[in-house]
């Protein structure tokens, strides 16, 4: 597929039509990173990486919980 390079502000860009966009399941806001090699432009999507539950936070919240269990139970009622 030929796409033409167009201006935006002081940048150059490309667009991505909605068949390539589709496919890489692409999204207004996502992050892609871009790089050069061998005289090629390549374009990747960044996985965004889950944030790890570390058992001292787990515990964190569980003891929360316990200690405003009435806050929260009227929260959830209303």
């Amino acid at each position: 597929m030929t796409q033409k390079i167009i201006t935006i502000g002081n940048s150059l860009g490309i667009i991505l039509p909605q068949s390539i966009r589709k496919n890489v399941d692409l999204h207004m806001g996502d992050e892609v990173e871009v790089k050069e090699e061998n005289n090629k432009i390549l374009v990747s999507k960044v996985k965004k990486k889950q944030p790890k539950l570390t058992a001292k936070f787990a515990q964190m919240v569980d003891d929360f919980m316990t200690e405003h269990e009435d806050v929260l139970q009227e929260l959830a009622n209303k």
